[in-house]
């Protein structure tokens, strides 16, 4: 045990009986000592932190100095979360790991920049993803790792211990260390992209006789499964891309994705069209920047649905319409209000449709093709009698 570990550390004999007894003795060593104590990777029995390192901290004499996935939650603990590495430091442990590999190796800047931020400027993934420079040229191992980072960084030294052999294997280690509402809801916040706020989450979350949301991503964060940014009138979460692509798994064997889309669906969209319709009304610049915030969750409901219910994503699309106009990239969102069309039967939204595709057409030079989808919308919104539509329609038309 804990006990008996730093006994042998400080190479003395503990003689007490009982467990009590013998972390007072402990204790009372590492008080005379007055060293810092150093306990690693100290998650996996995190669970006796109260009962062995509290009363040690209690004594006031002792210092330590603890790393784990998880924080302590004791009396007196200061936190101190350790970020991956910056955009440098990241490329140039890239760099030294891919050249003790091939020596000769002559590496892209852009390209380096790009794994190590595929990567998160994790130094294990970045060090496992070096490796395969041995086999893969630059350009091939960055296609590869977007989606497929488990897989990529998936293959160590023979002298490495097996929780860190592979980064699915150390992602692992802090899976099962949640409790079961945890897991599940770890592999539900997959759903998010780009980030989320307390709110949506629990909009998510939420479910009948489960945990609190609230408590689920305190906990979450407080394991290191989430990340938080936080700013003076909002708060943040993120996952990590490689903690999102194992989560996106274990969301297939809980079968949670599902229930979870679903109910991020139905969140996003509300908040698009809330937003719609006070930036219509008032032109309020807080409205288009909340679109703009959620831009990736929006998009993601498109891409979800546009098959399944794409009354759902055209409606989703419609309400981004402004924003996606303004911010494009104009081309990609032509495509992806292509592969939404031709399935949507209201007129009404088929309407909306083409007016955006219209607008996104003439920004990107294609005037002949924006003039027919615009006289489409122009039909759509007369069969609609939505008079607001076709003005902005024969505005488009005449610009």
């Amino acid at each position: 045990g804990i006990v008996a570990v730093v006994a042998g550390a400080l190479k003395i004999e503990i003689r007490a009986e009982s467990i009590d007894d013998a972390i007072a003795e402990a204790g009372a060593a590492l008080a005379r000592e007055g060293r810092v104590v150093v306990l690693d990777n100290f998650e996996g029995v995190v669970g006796h932190a109260a009962g062995v390192v509290g009363p040690w901290v209690d004594l006031g004499s002792v210092r330590m100095l603890v790393t784990s996935r998880e924080r302590l939650r004791l009396a007196g603990e200061v936190a101190l979360e350790i970020a991956p590495l910056d955009s440098i430091d990241a490329a140039a442990l890239f760099v030294d790991r891919a050249r003790s590999v091939r020596p000769e190796l002559e590496l892209d800047e852009a390209d380096v920049d790009s794994v190590v931020a595929e990567l998160d400027g994790l130094p294990l993934a970045i060090e496992l993803v070096a490796s395969r420079v041995s086999v893969l040229a630059l350009p091939v191992l960055l296609r590869r790792l977007r989606g497929q980072r488990l897989r990529m960084a998936g293959r160590a030294g023979r002298d490495v211990s097996p929780r860190h052999a592979t980064l699915r294997a150390a992602i692992s280690v802090s899976w099962e260390l949640l409790e079961d509402d945890e897991k599940w809801a770890f592999a539900a916040c997959s759903t998010f992209c780009g980030g989320f706020d307390m709110a949506a989450a629990e909009a998510v979350l939420w479910r009948p006789g489960g945990a609190d949301p609230l408590d689920l991503i305190q906990a979450l964060w407080e394991k290191s499964m989430l990340s938080v940014s936080r700013q003076a009138h909002d708060t943040r979460f993120t996952m990590l891309a490689s903690l999102r692509e194992y989560a996106e798994e274990r969301a297939l064997d809980l079968g949670t994705a599902g229930f979870a889309e679903d109910a991020h669906a139905g969140w996003y969209l509300s908040l698009a069209e809330d937003c719609a319709e006070r930036l219509t009304l008032t032109g309020e610049r807080a409205s288009r920047a909340e679109l703009q915030h959620e831009m990736a969750n929006l998009l993601a409901v498109v891409e979800r649905y546009g098959a399944r219910r794409p009354e759902l994503a055209a409606r989703t699309l419609n309400a981004m319409a402004d924003v996606i106009v303004d911010t494009g990239p104009w081309a990609e969102q032509i495509a992806r209000i292509e592969r939404v069309v031709p399935p949507v039967d209201d007129v009404s939204s088929r309407a909306h449709l083409a007016c955006l595709r219209g607008r996104l057409l003439r920004y990107c030079g294609r005037l002949s093709e924006s003039i027919e989808a615009l006289q489409a919308a122009v039909e759509g919104y007369r069969t609609a009698l939505d008079g607001m539509g076709l003005r902005t329609s024969l505005r488009c038309l005449g610009g």
